[in-house]
């Protein structure tokens, strides 16, 4: 089958969105489809000196990339949108599935076969996404649409009711890892290693590691990710903590080794949680790396928020800890390294849970078949 997956991400780039989209299409790939991935051609943004764009986020080349031009004029979201879905068209696309609202719309009343793929709530704020939004699933063509969590298809079918039915959830995913693969050298002296993978907007957390750091010096922490001018601005700060290592932006294909050599990872976010561009979504996130800590069979330790308990279960594959309460956070870190029993446990169920249901092979077929797993399913049934 041909699909056309209309993106709207800057390729390459550090933002999470562009990881997503690299890894759903080499997804979909991996299922025996014949994709087209377009994206914006736009020159501000972009990860420099990038050779090889797949090799920088560690997927393989079995996709294509086209890039659609971004116009420098008013409306050019508009413009793309419509241009990447008439090249869906003439590429002779069996389905159409992006995160391009705008595109994803076009394909539609266009007559392709579409599904759209939504993460935050902003279309249905927006006079003129919302009316976008409506006129694309009038559309006959309009298949489903999909989202990363229960919560955010909770909130859409209570404004959008005639969509019961048509919204599949598949919470985000991460790709196994590499048999053999050599964990990163972190710290040799039998001190503890302790991470953190991400952004370091507000919200992310980077106060409690801070905190933690301080209440636990027995163990090292190691922050990976983060715009370099924040990085240079904490590495000058006479007040950080001298067992917190600020590594800086690291290519998502290197990531893993970093995360295998870790014995505790955090996902320490905040009941307000800000995105590029300043966007709020702790409500409805689905954070890319609580799958890849999945995947590495390492003990979580995560922020008790309603929509990470998803994913996440108190006690079986990771910790579930108040967000604000540093307290909480470091009896549960001294908790977790001081009992390795504990740590082999939460590791490994999280693991099993990740390859049942969280691997991006298994979010492409669960988008494509139109179906949710009995856990989502039960969670949505919650509407009636």
């Amino acid at each position: 089958m041909k699909l056309a997956y209309l993106s709207n991400s800057k390729i390459p780039s550090r933002e999470a969105n562009s990881i997503h989209v690299m890894k759903m299409c080499e997804a979909f790939a991996h299922l025996g489809h014949d994709v087209r991935l377009l994206a914006p051609d736009v020159s501000e943004g972009l990860e420099p000196g990038v050779s090889d764009i797949y090799a920088f986020y560690g997927v393989e080349r079995v996709f294509d990339l086209r890039k659609v031009p971004w116009r420098s004029i008013k409306g050019r979201g508009w413009i793309y949108g419509w241009e990447a879905g008439r090249d869906a068209r003439h590429l002779g696309a069996d389905v159409v599935f992006g995160r391009s609202l705008h595109a994803c719309a076009v394909a539609a009343r266009l007559g392709l076969p579409t599904i759209w793929d939504a993460h935050m709530l902003t279309f249905l704020k927006r006079w003129d996404e919302r009316h976008l939004f409506r006129w694309m699933i009038k559309a006959p063509a309009f298949l489903h649409m999909t989202t990363n969590c229960v919560s955010l298809a909770r909130c859409i079918l209570e404004q959008v009711p005639e969509l019961n039915g048509r919204i599949v959830v598949a919470h985000n995913g991460a790709n196994e890892l590499a048999e053999g693969q050599t964990p990163a050298n972190l710290g040799s002296d039998g001190r503890s290693q302790v991470g953190y993978v991400g952004h370091l907007y507000p919200g992310k957390g980077f106060e409690i590691i801070r905190d933690l750091a301080a209440m636990v010096p027995t163990a090292d922490f190691h922050v990976i990710g983060g715009e370099q001018e924040t990085i240079e601005k904490l590495r000058s700060d006479r007040a950080l903590p001298n067992n917190i290592v600020m590594h800086g932006f690291v290519p998502p294909a290197d990531t893993e080794r970093f995360c295998l050599g870790c014995d505790v990872l955090l996902a320490p976010y905040q009941s307000d949680v800000r995105i590029a561009g300043g966007g709020e979504t702790a409500a409805w996130m689905s954070p890319l790396k609580v799958f890849g800590y999945m995947a590495a069979a390492k003990p979580i330790l995560c922020s008790d928020l309603a929509v990470l308990r998803e994913v996440i279960s108190n006690g079986r594959n990771g910790l579930l800890v108040p967000p604000e309460d540093v307290e909480a956070w470091a009896a549960a870190l001294r908790r977790l390294l001081d009992d390795r029993a504990l740590r082999q446990r939460l590791g490994a169920n999280a693991r099993a849970d990740f390859l049942a249901q969280h691997t991006w092979r298994q979010r492409a077929r669960r988008i494509l078949d139109g179906v949710s797993s009995p856990q989502m399913e039960e969670g949505l049934a919650t509407l009636g």
